[in-house]
């Protein structure tokens, strides 16, 4: 997906603050069309905590540190997982109305 390896190229580029909301863009539209448990929106999601955690300056690389800070603190890996959540319920609305393969965002 597009908005998925954008948020990529932001977040290892430094540019964070532009890559979460594509990141919660693209976990939007992968929720509608795959569902929460698909291994791509799991995928998108995790990608989406690393990019946050380093924002907020709790890793410093992410390559090296991401998984490994989710893994040792699960009570701060909810409320960001409560948090998207949210956020991509507020987003907009994607619909996928008539069966087409193809998902719209509506602002």
């Amino acid at each position: 997906m597009v908005l998925g390896k954008k948020s990529d190229f932001l977040q290892a580029t430094g540019r964070y603050g532009e890559a979460e909301p594509l990141y919660l863009w693209a976990i939007k539209i992968l929720v509608s069309a795959l569902g929460w448990e698909h291994p791509n929106t799991q995928t998108s999601i995790t990608n989406y905590l690393v990019a946050k955690l380093t924002a907020l300056g709790k890793i410093q690389n992410p390559q090296e540190e991401g998984l490994k800070y989710l893994q040792e603190h699960p009570d701060e890996v909810q409320e960001l997982l409560n948090e998207v959540f949210v956020l991509s319920n507020e987003t907009g609305e994607v619909s996928n109305e008539g069966g087409g393969s193809s998902s719209e965002v509506k602002e």
